[in-house]
């Protein structure tokens, strides 16, 4: 339906969910035609798709788990669009560099229980608690969701991650809770100059 709305001047949608008749498309996407798309990739049938389309994805799997679904990903466009140029294949982590781990650390706790409490407010206030988000830092760390260290430290876990993965796109999320502007700027200023190298000579996988 969205696709259909981005590249008709007039939406036609009959489905199981909505029905649109005769809606005009005032707005024109500047990108022919239609802007890059990403998807968050949770399962098999959503890498199908996803690499059918040819859509961008991201997951918020562990390693271990984000290169299966890679791996569908990667089999189904090879398949169906052979030798072209593939889309992104991407993860998303919580990380903090700091100059010590400990200093890392007091920073990414709290903040990642504010972040949990402000995502889950509306299924807790109708008795639901998702089970796909790590409950707190400490196990976001151990699921690998969340990397927090000196620059050596967290270079060693996402160059890891990216390994077993074999992700093209890692994004990274330094805001998150309330972390202030200074802490963010001396995280991302150090993933910057000492992570983000390294991590830019790694040959993605194809």
């Amino acid at each position: 339906m969205i696709l259909a709305g981005l590249t008709n001047d007039v939406l036609e949608h009959r489905g199981p969910r909505y029905t649109y008749r005769k809606v005009p498309m005032v707005l024109r996407p500047f990108q022919k035609p239609h802007p890059p798309l990403w998807y968050g990739l949770g399962h098999d049938r959503g890498a199908e798709w996803a690499a059918t389309n040819g859509v961008h994805v991201l997951s918020n799997h562990p390693a271990e788990g984000a290169v299966e679904l890679f791996a569908r990903y990667r089999d189904v466009w090879h398949r169906k669009h052979g030798a072209a140029p593939m889309p992104s294949l991407g993860m998303t982590r919580h990380v903090v560099v700091a100059a010590t781990d400990a200093e890392a650390e007091a920073i990414a706790r709290p903040n990642y229980a504010i972040w949990y409490a402000n995502l889950t407010k509306l299924w807790r206030d109708f008795g639901s608690t998702p089970i796909r988000f790590a409950r707190d830092f400490d196990e976001a760390r151990q699921r690998g969701l969340a990397v927090a260290g000196t620059a050596a430290r967290v270079r060693e876990e996402l160059e890891r991650q990216v390994a077993v993965s074999t992700c093209s796109y890692l994004v990274v999320r330094p805001i998150f809770g309330d972390v202030t502007e200074s802490q963010a700027g001396e995280s991302i200023d150090r993933f910057a100059s000492e992570v983000l190298p390294h991590l830019n000579a790694l040959k993605p996988a194809s």
